[in-house]
């Protein structure tokens, strides 16, 4: 039997075939999130049909849907509480996804999806205290405790995204002021870049959008950085020097054997966890000791679809 794992992101979703943790076909659909529910549950339903018919698997083949989403989840029900980057509230997504395709439907966060992968085929393997953050178009966490994955009392806990780390900073998605989402983010770094090649209309960002702006992605930054363009090394230190501060937090915190950097901003691999490790070491309280591993994870931005179509198997051994 096969696996369909969704990840539903602001900006693009990933919907996935699997067996087992193992990719059988996957595709990246914009999620066009100013939408109605119907309107892009209609598109996840065509684009897992056009998936099945081009790997010649049936229905009756598939065993469930899982659907990773960046926000708080009733996990019972199925229903987004609240997914401030979607602005979604109180949605039924399970049972939406369900009308249109008649299998089990399981919903859970994102980052706590990504984490399931990490535990069963990568980074969190045979650990036994492990901490994930995504970083995407936002940011999100996942903690494994003595080997299990911990959400707090409702399922709603470990959103680091959202711990505030500046009071009367800049204003976050969810409403409050000085998330670390807002700092630490691919959005945070899309907005400091915007904002330098209006400021410093110069150098090798503000030639690689041709002066515009509103093209500056967090991959054009990286990118200028790694070749030493200045402004974006500046953009990207800083970024590097906020999130160091809250990783030595969460080992100060809870000492777990790892802290693994997910999400589509993991791509930029060793050139953003150096500077993380250098900013982690300086930070942490543990000094004279041997400390977590900073690690990318291994599934990076696809191990929020493994990890919910993982979401039946998990569910059913939490009830065993």
């Amino acid at each position: 039997m096969y696996q369909i794992g969704l990840d539903i992101g602001a900006t693009n979703t990933r919907i996935a075939i699997v067996d087992n943790g193992e990719v059988i076909r996957s595709k990246i659909i914009p999620t066009l999130s100013g939408r109605t529910i119907q309107e892009i549950v209609d598109d996840d339903a065509a684009s897992i049909g056009a998936l099945m018919k081009d790997a010649s698997i049936s229905l009756s083949e598939i065993e469930a849907i899982g659907v990773g989403v960046p926000g708080a989840v009733d996990r019972i029900n199925g229903t987004i509480l609240h997914a401030y980057n979607l602005q979604w509230f109180n949605v039924p997504l399970a049972q939406e996804l369900k009308k249109k395709i008649d299998k089990p439907v399981f919903v859970e966060n994102d980052a706590n999806c990504a984490a399931l992968a990490e535990l069963a085929k990568g980074v969190f393997q045979g650990k036994r205290n492990a901490f994930l953050l995504t970083l995407s178009t936002g940011l999100g966490s996942s903690m494994i405790l003595d080997g299990k994955l911990f959400s707090g009392r409702k399922g709603t806990g470990v959103e680091m995204g959202h711990v505030t780390i500046r009071e009367g900073g800049i204003t976050c998605t969810c409403g409050n002021k000085g998330c670390l989402e807002a700092y630490c983010s691919a959005s945070a770094l899309e907005r400091e870049g915007r904002r330098a090649v209006i400021d410093q209309p110069y150098g090798q960002l503000y030639n690689a959008v041709k002066g515009d702006f509103k093209q500056v992605n967090a991959k054009h930054i990286m990118d200028c950085a790694k070749k030493g363009d200045a402004i974006s090394l500046d953009i990207v230190h800083r970024f590097a020097d906020t999130l160091g501060s809250a990783i030595a937090s969460i080992i100060n915190l809870m000492d777990p054997e790892i802290v693994a950097i997910g999400g589509s901003l993991s791509k930029s691999g060793e050139f953003l966890l150096a500077s993380l490790r250098e900013n982690v070491k300086k930070k942490v309280f543990f000094k004279n000791m041997v400390t977590a591993n900073i690690e990318v994870s291994k599934f990076g931005s696809e191990g929020g679809a493994i990890g919910a179509s993982l979401l039946a198997q998990y569910r059913e051994s939490e009830d065993s």
